[in-house]
């Protein structure tokens, strides 16, 4: 149940108050995505019966917060906050080799291998999403 204000909330267990909630609102969070790119590059050669899959991929993630105000709430004062760059920075050069062996010499059968390097993504929440962090005590992530 939330107060008037919608800064805090009582947490009820069987109609009875567990834990009372108190959020340091108001809050606009702001977030910019500076740079979000992928470039792969590949290339194939043969050789007799070898055939070599060659290939490079770059991945570039930068963001920035920027200078920000928030007014004062019901449970904190007005607070400011400077410009923060390089939140993240990634760059990342990821080889990716292939090697195809062809058996007979037909083009029929064939033995393959791959070695390749793979960068996850870090899914973080955007501004205004609520951040692992910062869930209420006992609550799950859906």
């Amino acid at each position: 149940m939330y107060g008037p204000s919608q800064d805090s909330y009582l947490v009820f267990n069987a109609g009875t108050p567990t834990a009372l909630i108190r959020y340091a609102t108001p809050t606009d969070q702001k977030d910019h995505l500076d740079a979000d790119l992928g470039i792969f590059a590949q290339d194939q050669w043969r050789l007799d019966k070898f055939t070599f899959n060659l290939g490079l991929r770059f991945d570039m993630l930068k963001e920035s917060v920027p200078a920000q105000h928030f007014g004062a709430g019901t449970w904190v004062g007005a607070r400011d906050y400077p410009a923060v760059s390089n939140v993240p920075n990634w760059k990342d050069l990821d080889p990716r080799l292939g090697l195809v062996y062809d058996l007979f010499g037909n083009g029929r059968t064939a033995i393959k291998a791959t070695l390749s390097r793979y960068v996850q993504e870090n899914r973080r929440p955007r501004s205004g999403q609520q951040s692992v962090g910062a869930l209420p005590l006992g609550s799950q992530q859906a």
